[in-house]
């Protein structure tokens, strides 16, 4: 199983990157890994869900060119989040916790991200300059839904594929 979660991880690390863009709705992009990645750690134990955080995080850092580590530090504190919330307050995960703390998962990575990247224009270590509250309230919080839309459908399929 650990093999296919590396395989899928690698195939939606590219399919993120080429052709992510034609799921759009408007100008809201999925993000396809995020909601894998939370959905697997709704599934898996904490050190294996930072584990394929990483993972992911890396692959996405090493091939996009915002500063390095800037996906990495933001998947694997929201993916900690998520395990540690899921792990620790529920005794089981229906679909509709999966669903909300996804939402505010993706919420968080969309909020996490801004905050990272307004930082690292600060230190002078980008020339991206994101404008904070547009990004947040019109692409942000409708990513959310979108992606914790994904993240209920991945969370079904994980636990099928976990089944056989």
């Amino acid at each position: 199983m650990k093999r296919l979660i590396i395989f899928i991880i690698i195939l939606l690390v590219l399919f993120q990157l080429s052709v992510a863009s034609n799921f759009a709705i408007g100008s809201i992009v999925p993000n396809f890994l995020l909601s894998f990645l939370i959905a697997l750690a709704f599934l898996k134990n904490f050190r294996q869900s930072v584990a394929y955080a990483f993972l992911g995080g890396l692959l996405l850092d090493l091939i996009i060119g915002w500063p390095f580590g800037l996906i990495l530090l933001a998947f694997i504190l929201i993916i900690a989040l998520v395990n540690f919330i899921s792990s620790d307050f529920l005794e089981t995960a229906n679909l509709a916790i999966v669903a909300g703390i996804g939402f505010s998962a993706a919420l968080a990575y969309s909020l996490l991200i801004e905050i990272l990247l307004k930082s690292a224009n600060l230190l002078k270590l980008t020339d991206l300059s994101p404008d904070f509250f547009y990004n947040f309230f019109h692409l942000g919080f409708p990513s959310a839904v979108y992606n914790s839309f994904l993240i209920v459908l991945f969370y079904l399929g994980i636990k099928r594929l976990e089944k056989r």
